[in-house]
Formats: structure tokens, sequence, C-alpha cells
């Protein structure tokens, strides 16, 4: 069996407010937001199992100025401080790596697969990725470049811009394509089925074309 890493966000629910990073945030377990932890996970998995190989607790946003709070946990001032859950997954990939943790593919939800600055991060260290995103994610044909307008003589220079809007995933998908049904394992409540349709050729929106 194929051997990746998923990222996931692992809650552990809490009651009361004396836990570090405890906070009212959305909890996977329970699929709404409610009391708890959540820590950045790196697992190791394969079709029909999982196992942590490192994960670092998430700091939410509102205990990055909550001063009372991090004292009484002991949360130094400046130790730690809260920044988007990409860069505590990226810091665990980077230390897999260094023990010679090395696999095919990163796979991650949409939490993840928002971020174009982290795919792009993952393409820098040459790892393969699959990554969920919204259908509505705006992307442009991979080939599309923006166009200086002419200059006019008067003021600064107009700044490139693309010519034609960017559309979501969805709009970019042709009428009467054949989606694909794919079982990749057997769930909790039976085996996990979608739908599924392949787009070459396009990008991120906010990616900047390939060189």
């Amino acid at each position: 069996m194929a051997l990746s890493h998923g990222l996931d966000g692992v809650p552990f629910r809490k009651r009361g407010t004396v836990s570090a990073g405890v906070a009212r945030q959305y909890c996977g377990t329970l699929g709404k937001r409610a009391s708890c932890q959540v820590a950045v996970s790196v697992p190791a998995a394969i079709g029909t199992a999982s196992c942590p190989l490192m994960w670092e607790l998430f700091l939410p946003e509102e205990w990055a100025h909550g001063d009372g709070w991090r004292r009484r946990v002991r949360v130094g001032p400046g130790e730690v401080g809260h920044v988007s859950k990409t860069r505590p997954a990226l810091g665990l990939l980077d230390r897999t790596a260094e023990q010679g943790l090395t696999v095919p593919v990163i796979v991650a939800d949409t939490g993840y697969g928002r971020s174009v600055s982290f795919w792009l991060a993952l393409e820098e260290r040459g790892w393969s990725y699959v990554m969920a995103v919204d259908t509505e994610e705006i992307a442009r044909p991979a080939v599309t470049e923006p166009a200086q307008p002419e200059y006019g003589g008067l003021g600064p220079p107009t700044a490139p811009r693309y010519r034609e809007p960017a559309k979501s995933l969805t709009a970019l998908i042709d009428p009467g394509t054949r989606f694909e049904p794919v079982t990749w394992r057997q769930g909790s409540e039976g085996t996990v089925t979608s739908q599924f349709v392949v787009l070459e050729g396009v990008r991120p929106s906010d990616a900047a074309p390939p060189r």
C-alpha cells in the first residue's frame, strides 16, 4: 500500500479556559464549533490506518493578546504567538524530512488547500501533494500572463493586469465533462466514494505564471 503524510487538525474537547490554546473553534470530531484545543498533526497514513508522527498545539488568535491566560498556563510573552495552521504544518514536515522520513505524496484538506503560499512552499521543497480545494476557488489557464498597458506618458506606469477575469474551478469545467467515481478507503460508515474530474493546465489566480 502507498504511504503518505496527511496534514490534519486533531481536536481535544475541553471545558473551561485554563488549558493552553483552548478556545471556541472548529472541532472536527463534532463537525461544528466547540470549546477545544487543536493540534496540527503530521501522520503517516496508508489506506487502512494512520499514525501521528509529530504534532504541535495550535494557538488561536485570542491567545496572542490574552496575557492573563498566557501567564496562567506559562506561555511566555513573545515566546509563542498566533500563526495560521500552515506555518506549524510546514515546520513539522521540515522536521520529519530532516529525520529522513520522506513519502511519495502529502495529503491535506481545504484548510491547507486554500493557501496558495503553502502549495508553493511544498513545491520549492520538491514535494508532491494532493490538496482539497473549495469548488469556488478561482483560477486561470496556466499559460495566461498579465499584459502591460501602453504607457501614456503621464503619471506612473499602469501595473500589468489580466485581460480576462479569473473563473471558479466549477466554471472552468467544460459542460458535458464526465466525472469519474473513485473509492479510496473503507470508512466508519462504509466505503468512501466521490466523483472526480481532472482539470489540466490551470493554476490559482494569485500564483505567478510558470517560467
